[in-house]
């Protein structure tokens, strides 16, 4: 029974000789290996996300805001079961792709992406599994409260908050602001131990011109529009013409800002500013205001537009009704071809380009928007014979609907 006893007690001792020897090599002999190795493992670097300047319009409605999020994200090292990993987790997931999952989980590299911007809920249902070697990231996405409305003008931004489209693409650098990264410890469970000195990072906010209420007016009756002519596209554009501040802009086709995946070319495409076309009797208000502007009439002025045709450089245009003598203000009102023809000829073809240019038709607006066309017309030195008299009723140049109006907000 002693020599038990004795043997029990050399065990014992020797147990804590080991344990003494191990402690005193861990804390004396190699402290400081082991202690760079443990901050190795409790300490990480985090980037701060990001809050986007949000955008709002004149009164102040917000337009596009941000939404707190996770993402999610693995260190393949410490995933234990990559494919029972994977199978948990695409159930949490809404069914998403397993296989898609499972090689994330077994990359090489100590960190992967599996999911940027849970939605809700789907992070509580993760965090609740405790899966080993899977964490979370804080986010921010992108929200656009009204969805469609004022899609081409606002625009969109990708996974990383990067503006793709519109004022987010225009103003992105103004927008966002440079992401730092904090160190932060975490015990061995992942659970934050502390995360230093953090600062939220924003970015700047813009005010649009747009009047929200008014957007939501043009674009409802744009809409009826599309349905009454059954039209493939429109455009409508709202201005103050005392300021050129736009108060309205929509496109069709359009989409949805929260949901841009699928968006075609066609839909993305903002036409107030990309599409040209001739603008036909729109036109003539510009040879009517240089008439008007050099002097070389009245609003009384008479017109004989009686014979309904006139020649010009061998091709003969006639109006869509045969007038008797007009006035200058009765040739504008009546949209004759003769009159404003006739207006074209007495200017002569350099001061028909120069009001042209002086209109702003051939160049772009301006417009802080991404996309904008210049549209054109030719030089007077390429124009043929008949060219005078096309320019004068609106063809023979191509133009912007914004063009367009901004020459009639001038007026």
């Amino acid at each position: 029974m002693r020599k038990r006893f004795a043997l029990l007690a050399l065990l014992i001792v020797a147990g804590f000789l080991v344990v003494i020897v191990r402690l005193a090599d861990i804390m004396l002999v190699n402290h400081t290996r082991f202690l760079v190795k443990a901050v190795g493992q409790q300490t990480k670097k985090e980037f701060i996300p990001v809050k986007r300047g949000i955008i709002v319009d004149r009164k102040g409605r917000e337009l596009a805001i941000n939404l707190e999020t996770e993402s999610l994200y693995c260190d393949p090292a410490e995933v234990v079961s990559p494919e029972r990993v994977a199978s948990t987790l695409s159930r949490a997931m809404n069914n998403r792709n397993p296989d898609r999952i499972r090689a994330k989980l077994t990359a090489g590299n100590r960190f992967n992406w599996i999911e940027r911007k849970l939605e809700s809920g789907q992070a509580q249902r993760i965090r609740e599994l405790k899966l080993k070697g899977i964490g979370f990231v804080p986010d921010m996405k992108r929200f656009y409260p009204k969805g469609t409305l004022a899609s081409h003008l606002i625009g969109y931004v990708g996974i990383d908050n990067n503006g793709l489209e519109g004022i987010e693409r225009k103003y992105d650098g103004y927008l966002s602001a440079r992401g730092e990264k904090v160190s932060v410890q975490r015990d061995a469970k992942g659970n934050v131990l502390s995360e230093g000195t953090v600062r939220e990072i924003r970015g700047n906010n813009i005010v649009l011109t747009i009047d929200e209420g008014l957007q939501y007016i043009v674009e409802k009756n744009l809409d009826a529009a599309m349905e009454q002519w059954k039209a493939a596209s429109a455009t409508a554009i709202m201005m103050d013409p005392y300021s050129g501040e736009l108060l309205a802009l929509a496109s069709r086709p359009h989409f949805d800002l929260n949901n841009p995946a699928g968006v075609t070319a066609a839909q993305r495409r903002n036409r107030s500013i990309t599409d040209c076309y001739e603008p036909g009797s729109t036109f003539k208000i510009v040879v009517g205001m240089a008439a008007l502007e050099e002097g070389l009439v009245s609003p009384d002025t008479k017109f004989d537009c009686s014979a309904g045709s006139i020649e010009v450089g061998g091709r003969k245009i006639r109006d869509a009704h045969r007038h008797g003598v007009l006035s200058f203000k009765e040739v504008i009102q009546k949209s004759s071809n003769v009159g404003s023809i006739k207006l074209g000829l007495a200017l002569g073809r350099d001061k028909v380009y120069q009001y042209v240019k002086k209109f702003g038709f051939g160049e772009k607006t301006g417009i802080d928007l991404t996309g904008e066309v210049s549209g054109w017309i030719r030089p007077p030195a390429r124009w043929s014979g008949m060219s005078i008299g096309a320019i004068s009723i609106g063809q023979e140049v191509a133009v912007t609907p914004l063009q367009v109006l901004r020459a009639y907000a001038m007026v």
